[in-house]
């Protein structure tokens, strides 16, 4: 969906996946175990999820993130549709 803004203190996703250095697919596949259908990676590759209700957007949009690297950045956060859950 594209790279956004996000706060320490006011997470745009609310559900955190433990730890760090998630690849897409790790992030993918442990938020649709949570049933959710928007996940995000953010620094050091932590991983976010949230579903159509929270609303990603919230921060704005951002740019400068690296969304095929290992640190997308601080405070942004690329945001994806989990596509495994319409299967």
């Amino acid at each position: 969906l594209g790279c956004y803004a996000n706060r320490k203190n006011d997470r745009a996703l609310p559900v955190q996946v433990p730890g760090k250095g998630h690849t897409v697919m790790e992030c993918e596949q442990a938020c649709e175990a949570m049933g959710m259908s928007r996940f995000a990676r953010e620094w050091k590759g932590q991983c976010f999820c949230g579903n159509e209700s929270h609303d990603y957007t919230k921060h704005g949009g951002e740019t400068g993130c690296d969304c095929c690297g290992d640190n997308v950045g601080g405070n942004k956060m690329c945001v994806y549709v989990n596509g495994n859950m319409n299967r």
